[in-house]
């Protein structure tokens, strides 16, 4: 070679770079995966050597940090992806494991793939390798933005003037929102706020600092919120809220009242620090046993304990924006 660097993909051949490299030679990304199988691990940490190296980590969408999958489940390991025929634009699909017709590509890329209204996916489900919700919280701020909430995009009407009526992509049933309609700070000194704070998200949050509980042992706060959901059956529940305290090391919990046990059942637990922290609950099965199905009351409580050892002058936390969903029965 009469010259340094040289670009591989000026012998082989490359889609990434739409170069057809030299006829005869093997693509770009078989060579490099061939080279290389018997040396790199089929392990995400193997992956992550050149793609897109140690540092940068890009895997980070739902099926890595609910379900655990990494680039092999999809891609396969270095002599599944040298096997490629045609690397780069013959990728996996959603539809391989999605395999309802309702979840189709009408693409061989996802990236390129469109649906509801003609909307390209990502448009609701974020970028290949961070498909909400993502576990980097900068990826989410859009959909913060857009509808109050991080995840797939699901709030029709951040497009649509009106709630539509009927299922709308893939077939689903728009969730349904309960509305807040009051809200008791049972334990705790209230310092600001009101129940628009809790129904918005703004500068303006419910703030309660904590009292006494447990035989002076511990400092906490309870705050008991009620809302009517529009619907008295369900499949699925989830809730989110924003909050923070003004101290860091403590937690929060979130506990739904159970008509059917005349109880309050803890639905989720997260730790609070001093920046504002939107939090969201897994999908809650069976919601009805939430619901009152005389008049659709939802009682949520959010409760927080600290030592008084630790915290001995208590501390405040601050709850903005909640927000009950609710899937309708299909």
């Amino acid at each position: 070679m009469g010259r340094r660097p040289i670009l591989c993909a000026e012998c082989h051949p490359s889609n990434a770079l739409g170069a057809p490299g030299v006829p005869g030679l093997p693509s770009l990304s078989k060579a490099i995966h061939e080279k290389h199988h018997d040396a790199v691990p089929d392990t995400l940490a193997g992956c992550y050597n050149c793609h897109p190296g140690p540092e940068t980590q890009c895997l980070r969408d739902v099926m890595s940090t609910q379900y655990g999958m990494d680039c092999i489940d999809c891609h396969g390991g270095m002599e599944a992806v040298a096997d490629n025929p045609d690397p780069w634009l013959n990728e996996p699909r959603c539809d391989g494991c999605h395999t309802d017709p309702e979840y189709a590509q009408n693409n061989a890329l996802y990236r390129l793939s469109t649906g509801h209204g003609g909307l390209y996916c990502e448009a609701c489900h974020d970028s290949t390798h961070a498909v909400a919700a993502s576990s980097q919280p900068r990826d989410g701020i859009k959909f913060l933005e857009l509808q109050g909430h991080v995840g797939t995009l699901d709030t029709c009407t951040v497009c649509h003037a009106v709630q539509p009526v009927g299922p709308g992509p893939h077939g689903l049933w728009a969730p349904q929102t309960a509305n807040l309609i009051n809200y008791n700070p049972t334990r705790g000194v209230p310092e600001g706020g009101n129940l628009q704070s809790l129904r918005l998200s703004d500068d303006d949050r419910l703030q309660v600092h904590t009292v006494s509980m447990g035989g002076g042992v511990a400092q906490g706060v309870v705050v008991d919120v009620a809302a009517i959901s529009p619907l008295l059956t369900a499949d699925e529940m989830n809730v989110t809220l924003e909050w923070s305290a003004s101290v860091a090391g403590t937690k929060a919990i979130l506990s739904l009242f159970n008509y059917n046990q005349n109880a309050w059942v803890a639905v989720g637990q997260w730790p609070l620090g001093q920046n504002d922290h939107v939090v969201m609950t897994a999908d809650i099965a069976n919601p009805a046993r939430y619901i009152r199905s005389s008049d659709g009351l939802v009682k949520a409580r959010i409760m927080s304990l600290g030592s008084t050892q630790t915290f001995p002058q208590g501390y405040s936390i601050k709850v903005d924006q909640i927000e009950i969903h609710l899937m309708p029965a299909q």
